[in-house]
């Protein structure tokens, strides 16, 4: 099968499910238009992950603990401090438990024959959400 008649599948199987429209359509599949090398995609893709995870989860972190020490008032800055305190250790935690959970889902893709996606991708999405729920209840409970 080659490529190009491997993407019309995908195209249209997403049609059928109503996720594309046609500007949506070139958004989503423009990378998979272009020929790329399929380790540098993934180590792009991690370090997009991790930046943008880190950040968003440093910033909120950082303002729930300058809030819970009742910092605001008196020292405000500590926010950036404790952002970038925070910032390195999640990021990485984020940009290694992408790489595991995308292993995870290629190892499941190889091993067995998926007729639909919907359902590795139901559980992936409830395997990483309950690792993160549990990852901050036991940081809670220290």
């Amino acid at each position: 099968m080659a490529p190009g008649e491997n993407l019309d599948q995908v195209r249209s199987e997403l049609r059928r499910l109503g996720y594309l429209d046609h500007g949506f359509e070139r958004f989503l599949l423009q990378d998979a238009l272009r020929p790329r090398a399929p380790l540098r995609t993934v180590v792009y893709l991690t370090g997009r992950v991790a930046l943008l995870a880190g950040g968003v989860s440093a910033v909120a972190l950082a303002l729930a603990l300058v809030a819970a020490n009742g910092g605001f008032s008196s020292s405000p800055l500590d926010v950036v401090a404790l952002f970038f305190h925070l910032f390195p250790p999640i990021s990485l935690a984020a940009g290694l438990g992408f790489l595991a959970l995308c292993g995870i889902v290629l190892l499941v893709i190889r091993l067995y024959h998926v007729k639909r996606i919907e359902a590795v991708s139901l559980a992936a999405a409830a395997a990483a959400g309950a690792a993160a729920t549990g990852t901050r209840l036991h940081c809670t409970s220290i």
